[in-house]
């Protein structure tokens, strides 16, 4: 996973400072490829393995960056250039995208962030918080606020934590910083910080007398396609496989579609992973690839 900061505010020694900050925080791996871009009123930066799929694009003016792969339909991948320019549509840019990712807009008026609608890709917000006469607004991938004293914990959030295993209403162990529920684009104008609904699951009953193996079928059927969605076999598709079930069951979707993943697990020749994965790519006859743990 890519990280990134946005930072909102007039205040550029600021923001300067902070973003040196936070790339000190999310930096600690050696080998991370880093960007940045800035404007008069906003810092946008980010840190990631040099082979991810990261686009950015801007015109001095605004800026917009895409992490992971953003899936319009049929019309494939969105790049930042394209996502920028549906913002001006809508307050989430192109709707209904698929995808692991998270795309965002700023510029002086304000910021649109938008992740995938399971909400996995991390996005956290706090502010605007006033320094002075400058709002600032942060919006970064790990919880995180700037000039936060030592300690400083909000007990609200360690309980939702501990008892629901994730944030509760958004609230996280930081003092004012929550993070952006799924289905829900994140927008700041004229210092407002808005949650804007975008997807809702329909309630249905048109399965429930359904029988369990026609049920199956049709989640069989659904995975299928968004495994056909996600596959570029240009790009050479690998995958890690651990061995365990969600793996197993896409490496076997990938071959039923045609697909030849170069298949890579991590762990030592003895362990069970290992040795299920192995038995796993001998019946789907793929390569498999066993790298050791580091040190």
């Amino acid at each position: 996973m890519a990280d990134f900061l946005v930072l909102h505010g007039s205040d550029r020694p600021r923001r300067r400072r902070l973003a040196r900050e936070w790339g000190a925080l999310v930096s600690w791996r050696r080998g991370l490829a880093a960007g940045s871009m800035e404007g008069s009123g906003w810092t946008v930066a980010w840190s990631c393995g040099r082979r991810a799929p990261v686009d950015s694009w801007t015109d001095g003016e605004g800026a917009a960056l895409v992490l992971g792969d953003a899936i319009d339909g049929d019309r494939g991948r969105v790049d930042a250039h394209a996502f920028a320019r549906s913002v001006s549509t809508g307050p989430g840019g192109p709707n209904g995208l698929d995808g692991y990712f998270v795309a965002l807009h700023v510029d002086d008026f304000g910021v649109v962030v938008v992740s995938d609608v399971l909400g996995l890709y991390p996005v956290h917000w706090h502010g605007p918080a006033t320094e002075g006469a400058d709002p600032l607004l942060t919006v970064s991938s790990v919880p995180w606020t700037p000039d936060l004293p030592p300690g400083a914990l909000d007990p609200h959030g360690l309980v939702g934590t501990l008892m629901m295993h994730g944030t509760a209403q958004g609230q996280t162990l930081l003092p004012g910083v929550r993070r952006v529920p799924a289905g829900h684009v994140l927008t700041y104008r004229s210092r407002d910080t808005r949650l804007v609904p975008v997807l809702e699951l329909p309630e249905t009953e048109a399965f429930r007398d359904t029988a369990p193996e026609a049920q199956d079928a049709r989640l069989h059927e659904a995975l299928s396609r968004a495994v056909q969605r996600h596959t570029d076999v240009a790009d050479d598709p690998g995958i890690l496989l651990t061995g365990g079930r969600d793996s197993r069951m896409l490496a076997d979707l990938l071959v039923r579609q045609g697909v030849r993943p170069h298949a890579r697990t991590v762990g030592r020749p003895r362990d069970h992973e290992a040795l299920l994965a192995r038995r796993v790519c001998e019946r789907l006859g793929l390569d498999h690839e066993l790298r050791p743990l580091p040190d």
